[in-house]
């Protein structure tokens, strides 16, 4: 039983494969050890990526098609009669499904394969993953019935968790003075672990400074200068905006 679900949505657009893989790890560690699940959707996700999932859903046009274990979601197409190009991921397999002049029909299978949405959701839920499927969900309805002892070991567990300044009908575990001191204390631990990011990034603040401010020195106090002013205010804040660069990348 999870105890948190968590939804990402394209969190890896704009990510190299390395950084979007070591994401994908991240995640997958932070789901082992809290126990909590996540529900991601990802842009081409390399086949690295794509097997540290349990489960793939594939939805077409609003249509369920597929769910179940991503070992075993190519091979269920493939049984359908569509056949999976060399070198390509599952993961482009699968989405291929849902595009008419992407996916390849097996010689001979031209026929059979299902060809609109409503067809590959009506084999799905004729199969026998979908019935093992019910059948997983009857069971954990079951075990995990909503109330009576699992409810109550949550809202003890919360209580607990929950701090004695917090109201006791706040969803949110601290407090907001509390949460504000927690960020100051992570803030402190990671200067003191590796300070090399924030003392370059106050050498070239100083540095920058000093050249602006030679480039504005000793502007006249009248409307003459309002224009300089106004340059002066846009590198001060562009020039703090692009020392954020620094922060990427950062623990």
């Amino acid at each position: 039983m999870t105890n948190d679900c968590s939804i990402r949505d394209n969190s890896t657009r704009g990510l190299d494969s390395a950084n979007a893989l070591e994401f994908a790890r991240t995640l997958r560690n932070n789901t082992e050890l809290t126990g909590a699940t996540a529900c991601v959707s990802m842009y081409q996700a390399s086949q690295s990526i794509y097997g540290l999932f349990d489960k793939v859903l594939l939805l077409y046009e609003g249509y369920q098609i597929f769910f179940g274990k991503t070992t075993e979601a190519k091979q269920y197409f493939l049984d359908l009669g569509f056949d999976c190009p060399p070198r390509q991921t599952d993961a482009d397999f699968l989405t291929s499904m849902t595009n008419p002049k992407e996916r390849i029909v097996r010689p001979g299978h031209e026929h059979i394969v299902p060809q609109t949405p409503y067809e590959f959701a009506d084999l799905w839920y004729q199969s026998s993953i979908y019935t093992r499927l019910k059948h997983d969900l009857v069971a954990y309805e079951n075990k995990y019935r909503i109330g009576g002892k699992n409810l109550d070991d949550f809202i003890a567990a919360r209580s607990a968790q929950k701090a004695r300044s917090q109201r006791r009908k706040s969803p949110f575990t601290l407090s907001y003075f509390e949460q504000i001191d927690l960020c100051l204390w992570r803030g402190l631990t990671r200067l003191r672990a590796d300070p090399s990011v924030t003392l370059v990034a106050a050498f070239f603040n100083i540095l920058m400074a000093l050249v602006v401010s030679s480039v504005f020195y000793n502007l006249q106090p009248t409307t003459g200068s309002f224009f300089q002013r106004g340059a002066l205010l846009f590198f001060a804040v562009l020039l703090n905006a692009f020392a954020s660069a620094l922060e990427v990348g950062y623990p």
